[in-house]
């Protein structure tokens, strides 16, 4: 008997320069603290722990094993060399047979069999093979290469455990040519954090996480631009860079629009998001294959720019509906990243499962014990609160019995950050709870907008229905934001195991004491999609990776707990021939844009509690536009104004200094006028517009800027008021 206990896979990540010199990195390890093995009446059972996963080829023992990736120069053949230096041997052990990975079709299972190591003997130890290497992946400006390690060998007919617990790893350049090779960097520049910087010593992550900051395609065709400018206009605002694809009728099919988005990339190679916005039938969706009842769309397609792996360089969202509905979209989106609600609902998390999984699933877990896992890490780690609906009565927080709808309704109701759902389900229904699309058209979660992780079936089936998806994404009720803002969904029939995984990295990569911590919908899901296919280099896990499809924006900054409100201070009005705007901040770290029309002019990150933007060169006929940024505080919003040099209108404005009142007589009308103290504070007076006069009485003495608003323009004179006479 084989007891499995919550498995995290994370190993060793090697480091090479671009150009192959000779083996830099050799590793020995020694396992002995990741196993245990206990007695019982006529046999002995081992119990496992991380970094160890379990075998899962087809039929074969289900054996613990290693996984891990290493970086690996930009061209070559590399492999392993392992020399395995301590063992021991256990007799009188049973290891049962491995389910592998399962999909169902109905009522009928097929299993994933591209994941093979050696044909299973009985008669033999098993594996005689000590590793299997995978196809390198590209990935941004990095190549690595997936290597799963068998130091544990088993005779099934004697019932004897082999396990070499120590060993030396050594990679080693095998060839001059080799897959996925990169022939030429690209220059990042924005991105060049694309991917976080490790220590060897710490092993505290088995593949190198893509970084999240990084510029945004949007991608449209009927959309108008209006509503594109609309989303732009606050992406912008908030520091995300943004560029436009608007299709025309040279570009229909997907092969097309992914050629002109790899120009885009190799020109702008900063950029890491894209938004597809439109239906199906306006940015069609990547048809892979068909295979029984299944369409394998994916619009992960168009973030596959280098080599032939499943790796993506872009990370893709979608808008999936008409303008209308992506209006809606639009305005959660906006609306989730600009206001708090005061009640902290995004610390709150909705697990839903189903009883089954027993022995197919991730971790050899059944899917509620992998959700009650991740709601104890996101309890113990991130301060979060967990509520379970499962089916059965599993006990802790899971009421007895099934949950229903009406229990899965209140709950969203209540406010949830975050829904993991792990289960069966189809285009219209999560089977727990049965809760159907026409269930999400009567919520009344009023803008406590929740991020949505399925891992079921066909949930993300959009194309020609009205998918769960878009069902959560799109709903409204009483002119009022509910179901979701955004929703990851399969348009297909899913495996069991492979998306488990990458809901467990998704809540390590949410955790904001993470070291891997993602704020970013869109580098949060699609990191835990990269932990998958290394743990799930076979078929099931590829398709995983290219079928699960983003709904919503995938530049989104998630929130898990309010810590309070961003305050800034900064002037009101500024003269446009300014250079620099100083602002002060109370938290530091906060990340703070400036932007004129929609585009960003600078950009950067507080310290000491205030930030320095200078060498600006400032438009006079713009504002400028302030948003400042930090995961899990509200956001800052603010603006200055810009006048114009007293030079250039011949207003007079005498005298000057004046005790009581002031005249400004010129060849323009006056609209407004304003005065500013030393601090920038705007201090109300009246305007006299029958005299051209100003009363100055309430002023204390000392200097001021005079703005005159004439003809949707300001102009600024210096003023002194003097103490009385």
């Amino acid at each position: 008997m084989l007891i499995v206990k919550q498995i995290i896979c994370f190993f060793l990540i090697f480091c090479y320069s671009a150009v192959y010199t000779q083996v830099k990195e050799k590793k020995t390890f020694d396992i002995k603290s990741y196993f245990n093995f206990l007695k019982n009446d006529n046999s002995q059972e081992i119990v496992i722990k991380p970094p160890l996963n379990q075998c899962y080829q087809y039929n074969a023992p289900a054996l613990p094993f290693f996984s891990f990736s290493a970086d690996i120069p930009n061209k070559g053949d590399y492999t392993l060399k392992i020399l395995f230096t301590d063992s021991i041997t256990i007799s009188n052990i049973h290891f049962p047979v491995s389910k592998g990975l399962e999909k169902q079709y109905g009522q009928t299972s097929y299993y994933d069999t591209s994941y093979f190591i050696e044909a299973f003997s009985s008669e033999a130890f098993f594996p005689k093979k000590n590793f299997q290497g995978f196809a390198p992946v590209i990935a941004r400006d990095t190549r690595k290469q997936t290597f799963h390690i068998y130091p544990f060998k088993y005779q099934e007919r004697t019932n004897t455990l082999k396990v070499y617990t120590q060993f030396i790893v050594q990679l080693e350049k095998t060839a001059a040519g080799g897959i996925n090779e990169i022939h030429q960097a690209r220059a990042f520049t924005s991105t060049k954090d694309i991917f976080a910087e490790k220590d060897l010593s710490e092993f505290q992550s088995k593949y190198q996480p893509i970084g999240e900051k990084g510029e945004l395609l949007i991608i449209y065709r009927n959309t108008s631009d209006s509503l594109i400018r609309k989303f732009a206009g606050w992406k912008v605002k908030s520091g995300v860079k943004c560029h436009f694809l608007k299709l025309d009728n040279n570009t229909i099919f997907p092969e097309d629009i992914k050629a002109r988005i790899e120009s885009w990339y190799d020109s702008i190679p900063d950029i890491l998001y894209v938004l597809l916005v439109g239906e199906h039938s306006e940015i069609p969706s990547y048809l892979y294959k068909q295979v029984l009842s299944d369409d394998y769309y994916s619009d992960t397609y168009y973030g596959f720019i280098d080599g032939t792996d499943f790796a993506p360089e872009l990370l893709v969202g979608r808008f999936s509906g008409t303008e209308a509905e992506n209006t809606v979209l639009i305005n959660k989106t906006i609306h989730y990243e600009s206001y708090y609600l005061k009640d902290n609902y995004e610390k709150n998390v909705m697990l839903m499962a189903s009883d089954q999984g027993t022995n197919i699933g991730d971790d050899n877990e059944t899917d509620w014990e992998h959700l009650r896992g991740i709601g104890i890490y996101l309890s113990d780690s991130a301060q979060m609160q967990a509520y379970e609906y499962f089916d059965g009565s599993q006990g802790n927080s899971d009421s007895p019995g099934n949950p229903t709808a009406t229990d899965i309704k209140n709950g969203i109701n209540a406010g949830k950050g975050f829904i993991f759902y792990t289960g069966h389900g189809d285009f219209s229904v999560l089977n727990t709870g049965s809760f159907f699309t026409m269930h999400v058209q009567q919520l009344e979660n009023y803008n406590k907008l929740p991020v949505v992780i399925s891992a079921a079936c066909n949930n993300g089936k959009y194309i020609g229905l009205n998918c769960m998806a878009e069902a959560f994404t799109f709903a409204q009720k009483n002119s009022q934001n509910t179901g979701s803002v955004a929703f990851t969904g399969s348009s297909i029939l899913m495996s069991w195991a492979p998306p488990m995984e990458t809901q467990d990295e998704f809540a390590r990569l949410i955790n904001p004491n993470s070291s891997n911590y993602k704020s970013t919908l869109g580098a949060a899901f699609y990191n835990a999609q990269l932990s998958m296919l290394e743990k799930y280099p076979t078929t099931y896990g590829e398709e995983v990776m290219q079928t699960w499809i983003l709904f919503g924006d995938p530049t989104l900054k998630m929130r898990v707990n309010q810590k309070g409100a961003l305050l800034a201070q900064h002037p009101s009005i500024i003269p446009y021939t300014s250079t620099s705007i100083h602002l002060l901040i109370n938290e530091d770290n906060a990340f703070i844009s400036l932007s004129q029309n929609d585009s960003v002019i600078a950009f950067g990150q507080s310290s000491d509690h205030s930030i320095i933007f200078s060498q600006l060169d400032l438009s006079p006929d713009f504002p400028v536009d302030i948003v400042a940024t930090k995961s899990d505080f509200q956001t800052y919003t603010g603006q200055i104004n810009l006048f114009r040099s007293s030079g250039e209108v011949p207003f007079k404005v005498y005298p000057n200094p004046a005790s009581h009142t002031l005249f400004i007589l010129g060849s323009l009308a006056v609209d407004e006028v304003q005065l500013v103290d030393v601090s920038g504070r705007i201090i109300p007076v009246n305007f006299d517009f029958s005299a051209n006069s100003v009363n100055l009485d309430h002023l204390s003495a000392g200097v001021y800027q005079l703005v005159i608003h004439s003809n949707n323009n300001l102009y600024n004179y210096k003023i002194i008021k003097s103490h009385e006479n």
